[in-house]
């Protein structure tokens, strides 16, 4: 038998056909979000519905991903909480539990090539309605022109 971390925790998963034909187990609480996501060409490359500190936490594949999530979530009523005044502290942690927490992680390429970065959202789950509003809401038009 393997444990894991008692940082991670299972959670019920349902198998879903991601955007790249690929089949994955993801959180149910999240499935809508993550096909939200993807339906505005938001790619993701791993997912919990509740992580370490029970907020929602989605990978994106790169900066433009966040770049154009942020884009759409800034039209709704969650405007103020996706900017974090304290970017400089360790891991960004916000200081109010409402607030939205980024972390960047370097992934450097096989051989010689340019370093990328993925980043982190972490929010709370009671957001992901409004997250997912927005996503519906607004068309593709939000990030016309920006990439």
């Amino acid at each position: 038998m393997t444990l894991l971390p008692s940082w991670r925790k299972h959670h019920e998963e349902k198998q879903v056909l991601m955007p790249s034909g690929e089949t994955v187990g993801i959180d149910l609480a999240i499935v809508d979000l993550l096909e939200a996501l993807w339906r505005r060409d938001i790619n993701t490359v791993n997912s919990c519905q509740a992580h370490v500190d029970d907020n929602v936490y989605v990978v994106l594949e790169d900066m433009a991903d966040l770049d154009r999530l942020l884009r759409y979530v800034s039209l709704g009523t969650l405007a103020v909480n996706v900017m974090n005044d304290d970017i400089g502290a360790p891991d960004s942690s916000p200081e109010e539990p409402w607030r939205w927490r980024y972390r960047l992680r370097p992934v450097h390429p096989n051989g010689p090539g340019r370093w990328s970065f993925i980043v982190s959202v972490e929010f709370p789950d009671t957001h992901i309605p409004e997250v997912i509003r927005c996503l519906d809401t607004y068309g593709p038009e939000v990030c016309a022109g920006y990439e």
